[in-house]
Parts: C-alpha cells; structure tokens; sequence
C-alpha cells in the first residue's frame, strides 16, 4: 500500500495470495523502486519444515503505470536484476558451504538447494540452475535412505513441474 494526500493506494491489487512484498528497492537505480515479493507457495513444499521450506524473490517493476512481475519469460531479465538473483545465489551457495557435515543432506540443506534452483529459474537460467541442482542434491550427498528418498521425490516433482510439457 501507498499513502498518498491521506489516502491508501493499493500497489498491487491483483497480487496472489501466495505473495507478499517484503521490501521496496531502485534495483536498476532508474529513480523507481521496485517491489521485492515473497513467493510463498514453497512454504511446506514436500513436507519440508517451515524454517526449510525454499524461498524465492520475485521482482516488481514499475511500467505501464503500475507494477507488474519482472517476467522470466523474456530472452534476457535485466543485468541488475540478474545481478540481484546473483548475489541470492551467491548467498545461498555459501550458507551451504558452512553448514556442518550434520546438516548437510538434511531437509534444511534441500530448502536451500531448492532456493538456489528458485533464484536461477527467475534469472532465466533454468537449464543452468537446474545442473546446480542436481548436482547437490546427488545421492552421495545424503546419509540417510529417507533423505536420499527424499531428494528423489523432490528431483522427480521438479523435474515434473518445470522441464515436462503438460499433455493435452
């Protein structure tokens, strides 16, 4: 919401129920802020804890007298939100990287591997992401049989959800 002459605008009247801004930012340092909105439709995704569950910025721009999402359809996202997917990644890289052998290969460890798939499919780059991904979610990454099972199930709905056509 915006107060503008004491009265409250709504930014985003059609925005999903899965979403909520978080933060307001010039990205693009273009004088206009966009908003930064949580994609929370991965919250308890494949009974993941809450604090594990992935996460997901996605990016509203102001165009066309509104804010509209930052498409990840377009052949190249903006370098500065490129950039800005980037150091999400970078972040999330290094959070795993300092997790302890104990924590590694656990759900929390896959909330944070499912995050950087996240961050590289709104970047654009979701064949490249998406060798990230399987790459730490191999099984020699796991102790357990039940996390191995469970990078399994998470790999294959993915897999599912953004690399096979629906049939019609």
């Amino acid at each position: 919401f915006q107060v503008k002459g004491h009265q409250v605008l709504e930014l985003l009247p059609d925005l999903p129920e899965t979403q909520v801004i978080f933060g307001i930012k010039d990205l693009d340092f273009d004088g206009l802020k966009e908003l930064l909105v949580l994609d929370a439709q991965w919250e308890f995704y494949m009974d993941l804890c809450h604090a594990c569950s992935p996460s997901v910025s996605l990016i509203y721009k102001w165009e066309k007298d509104r804010y509209q999402e930052v498409s990840v359809d377009k052949e190249q996202v903006d370098i500065e939100f490129s950039l800005y997917y980037d150091e999400k990644i970078k972040e999330l890289k290094e959070e795993i990287k300092e997790m302890s052998e104990d924590e590694r290969g656990t759900d929390y460890y896959m909330g944070r591997v499912i995050s950087i798939f996240l961050n590289y499919l709104e970047k654009g780059e979701k064949e490249k992401g998406w060798e990230v991904f399987k790459n730490y979610m191999a099984e020699e990454n796991f102790k357990e049989k039940g996390f191995k099972d469970m990078a399994k199930w998470i790999t294959d709905d993915l897999r599912k959800r953004f690399f096979e056509q629906p049939q019609t």
